[in-house]
């Protein structure tokens, strides 16, 4: 299983749910690795990776200077975790594939191999539309889209949702859409309650 907790709109969760699905995962005796897409690393540093040890990155693997196995480490407070880590390298990594074949497919070259090792891949998408963060739909078989009860991120999901729709009718093999997950949820304030009803009311599957 490869999920991919992908949403364009920051600030909505991403890295949290990401890195807590794979934490509780592996507390449940799966073999999960977690890959951090962001140029900050906030997945790694959150699981105690120093800014100054990222290397090597996912960065390091998509450009071909090592490969998966060689560059994800075990986290030694999380049995059953392992981690690729993020890398400021990524905020330049679209360009530096964009010379490549198909590029977009590169992220899936290198992680869906990995299903025969770790029982689930966890992939901490980057914000935005850049070739890395379309790349997740291609690498991942599931997409988890976390949103916070909020105006601004409602109608990001909205965008964010016909985007997909109209890329599934072009695309084969891309990621089905496993769930939204809301995050930062208040449910004391009726604008959030009145929000989270919007979301699924427009979302029952």
């Amino acid at each position: 299983m490869i999920i991919g907790v992908h949403n364009p709109k920051g600030g909505v969760g991403k890295t949290t749910t990401a890195v807590n699905l794979a934490a509780v995962l592996a507390g449940m005796g799966h073999r999960v690795l977690l890959v951090d897409l962001e140029p900050h690393a906030g997945a790694s540093i959150s699981l105690g990776v120093a800014p100054a040890d990222l290397r090597p990155s996912v960065a390091d693997v998509l450009l071909g200077h090592t490969t998966a196995q060689q560059a994800a480490r075990a986290m030694a407070a999380l049995p059953n975790l392992w981690l690729l880590t993020g890398s400021p390298a990524l905020a330049d990594i679209d360009q530096a594939l964009a010379d490549t074949r198909r590029p977009e497919r590169r992220l899936a070259d290198v992680v869906r191999p990995l299903r025969a090792t770790y029982d689930v891949v966890v992939i901490d998408a980057p914000n935005g539309f850049s070739l890395l963060a379309r790349s997740v739909p291609y690498a991942a078989k599931e997409l988890v889209v976390p949103v916070t009860p909020s105006y601004l991120p409602l109608e990001s999901l909205a965008q964010y949702l016909r985007w997909y729709q109209a890329l599934r009718t072009r695309r084969k093999g891309l990621a089905t859409l496993l769930g939204i997950v809301l995050t930062g949820v208040d449910y004391r304030v009726a604008a959030t309650r009145e929000i989270v009803e919007i979301i699924r009311i427009h979302n029952r599957d």
